[in-house]
């Protein structure tokens, strides 16, 4: 498996866990027990961490680190305009 896709997968893990979250709205809507429904939301509750974990790891430390850079880059674009006599950081 090259890095690249390594990279995909272990984004999609992690995006995947965080929306996965969002379904706790639908499930009160269900007409399932309220056990059933309480087991389901804590098993959801952990979702994002679980699938943040698993995305680093199927990632590798190369690819995180790439991907961190790649998300600091672009909030430190969004972050503020440069003035006049400001410096490259």
């Amino acid at each position: 498996m090259t890095a690249n896709t390594r990279l995909k997968i272990g984004i999609a893990l992690a995006v995947g866990g965080n929306l996965l979250f969002f379904t706790s709205a639908w499930i009160a809507w269900m007409p399932w027990s309220a056990g059933f429904k309480a087991g389901l939301w804590s098993v959801l509750f952990f979702a994002p961490e679980a699938g943040t974990l698993a995305g680093a790891a199927v990632m590798g430390k190369e690819n995180f680190l790439r991907f961190k850079a790649t998300v600091a880059g672009f909030f430190k674009r969004l972050g503020r305009k440069k003035k006049d006599g400001d410096t490259e950081e």
